[in-house]
């Protein structure tokens, strides 16, 4: 797991690891518990919308210098279910698309460990530059 700039109250109360935060993107992983499942067995889409959410949010706000600090506020969070799983762990990928000094226009997927897209989406989110 990769230490972040600021520490993220939620993601940690989640369960969310950040695996990787470059330039090309964001990866995030979670080992799934009891509670992240609906009555049906199978991950609750409050699950994947908050990977997608924080995947692309950390994307938007990669900064090569260590001294530019950069966090991000949603505006626009865009979700779409494909597919379920059984499967026990999760990955979302983020990456910015386009990005502006103000706003970050971003992508992002949530798969599982066989690869299978079981949601992708799109967001938009103000920068908020240290």
């Amino acid at each position: 797991m990769i230490n972040t700039k600021k520490n993220n109250p939620f993601q940690n109360f989640v369960g969310i690891n950040l695996e990787k935060n470059t330039e090309e993107g964001c990866l995030l992983s979670l080992k799934l518990e009891e509670n992240h499942f609906n009555l049906y067995g199978i991950p609750h889409g409050g699950v994947h919308s908050t990977l997608l959410d924080i995947a692309m949010g950390i994307a938007g706000s990669y900064s090569s210098s260590k001294k530019e600090i950069i966090s991000t506020i949603t505006l626009n969070l865009n979700i779409n279910f494909i597919m379920e799983t059984k499967d026990k762990k999760l990955f979302a990928k983020g990456l910015i698309t386009r990005r502006t000094r103000k706003l970050a226009f971003c992508e992002g997927v949530v798969h599982d460990s066989k690869s299978n897209a079981l949601a992708t989406s799109s967001g938009v989110f103000k920068l908020i530059r240290d």
